[in-house]
């Protein structure tokens, strides 16, 4: 597994990405915080470009 910049074409899998991790807090405490929405996609575009999303890859360079 590798961290590089996330590209738009990783906006896709970002969203599996989120959802695979909202399941792990479904028995968990969360204070009320709702994990059933995910990151739009027009949010996820606009740090892509200014360069702050970051993303773990496999070895098939696909977001994990």
């Amino acid at each position: 597994m590798r961290i590089r910049r996330a590209t738009q074409a990783d906006i896709p899998a970002l969203k599996t990405v989120e959802e695979s991790a909202a399941k792990a807090f479904e028995t968990v405490e969360t204070g009320g915080y709702n994990f059933d929405r995910t990151i739009s996609p027009e949010l996820l575009l606009k740090l892509i470009i200014r360069g702050t999303l970051w993303v773990a890859v496999d070895d098939k360079d696909v977001p994990v």
